[in-house]
């Protein structure tokens, strides 16, 4: 922990930077997000849509609740262990209270993205972790992330063989991303075999993490020697995941309730209004949109994803009022109610000097 600590910031590591709401980020997602709903609503009948809704069951979404709960608590884990693989140990609930933290500054405070990357440094600068810890979790997750995609995507391309779905174009499409994936890990393999190479490009990455950090900050973070450093636990990390095989499977199965508690969740908002949607259905239609979220370029999906969601789905055949309230259901669920729980999580983590 001690060499860990000797990368952190001069002034022994206190990063006060406040956190910045950026109300008019905050004010445009609500007045899109408002605009957006009111006229899916007025496209299949408000009344219809209310009533709908009315009638949903609370069961249902309750566990809908929980499986978006479950995204987080996955997320901690997933951290947690990866953390493991470095030889430090912190405490869970606190990590639980991260992700919340991060979603929401994502979301809310001016950034972007980079608010969520700020959250998590000093939450780990109050641990003595460095910079370059960071930069080795979001690497390892990354990889991690990678296999699981590349696992589900080949078990879809399965499915769709057995079922006849697929014909010979999409076939040629679907090869050619695998055989793209194939090749992105086989440069992955060749890159950590050359440290050299590896630690030019994990400069590179570094700097482009500190970047918009040094503008909260006010001061750049990024030090190289603590980039060599965390490059030689980078390498440590690997080791331990591969000679303990049970903890690495544990990480991935984190990881696979990271991607798949969206899925879930919206599953159990489908139940809630009524509709027994099918799992083949449900995975299609998700995958579908998230490809055309991350095409639209719009602040954390606003608009975009209510449409998208919207229209793939009622494509499916889904009656287009039980499409219009899952869909408003849903992004309440997965979107505006964890902004809430990140504030509350981010003034705990405060109150805690955890941030």
């Amino acid at each position: 922990m001690d060499a860990v600590a000797k990368d952190a910031p001069p002034d022994g590591g206190k990063l006060e930077a406040p956190l910045k709401v950026d109300f008019k980020k905050l004010l445009v997602m609500l007045a899109v997000g408002v605009g957006v709903a009111l006229l899916l609503l007025r496209m299949v009948g408000e009344r219809e849509a209310l009533a709908l809704l009315a009638s949903a069951q609370a069961g249902f979404v309750v566990l809908a609740l929980l499986a978006e709960s479950l995204r987080y608590l996955a997320v901690a884990l997933y951290t947690q262990k990866l953390l493991h693989f470095q030889g430090h140990h912190i405490a869970l609930w606190p990590f639980v209270e991260l992700m919340f933290a991060g979603g929401s500054a994502n979301r809310i405070v001016s950034a972007g993205g980079a608010a969520g990357i700020y959250v998590r440094y000093r939450f780990f600068d109050k641990h003595g972790l460095s910079l370059g810890s960071l930069a080795t979790v979001l690497i390892l997750q990354n990889m991690m992330t990678g296999a699981i995609l590349f696992t589900s995507l080949c078990l879809g391309l399965l499915y769709m063989l057995s079922r006849q779905l697929i014909g010979t174009a999409q076939l040629v499409v679907v090869g050619t991303m695998i055989s793209l994936m194939v090749g992105l890990f086989l440069a992955g393999v060749a890159l950590l075999r050359r440290p050299a190479q590896l630690r030019s490009m994990l400069d590179r990455l570094v700097r482009f993490i500190d970047a918009p950090l040094s503008k909260i900050t006010g001061r750049s973070i990024y030090s190289p020697e603590g980039l060599d450093r965390g490059i030689d636990t980078f390498y440590e990390a690997i080791e331990v995941a591969r000679h303990k095989p049970l903890e690495t499977c544990k990480a991935l199965v984190y990881g696979v309730l990271t991607l798949f508690s969206d899925i879930a969740c919206l599953y159990f908002v489908f139940h809630a209004l009524g509709f027994p949607i099918k799992l083949d259905v449900l995975i299609v239609g998700y995958v579908i949109t998230n490809y055309i979220m991350s095409m639209l370029l719009m602040p954390e999906g606003i608009g975009v994803a209510e449409a998208s969601l919207t229209a793939v789905y009622a494509s499916l055949g889904i009656p287009s009022s039980t499409v219009v309230v899952a869909t408003l259901l849903f992004r309440f669920i997965a979107f505006w109610l964890p902004i809430g729980v990140g504030l509350v999580a981010i003034w705990d983590l405060r109150r805690k000097s955890l941030l």
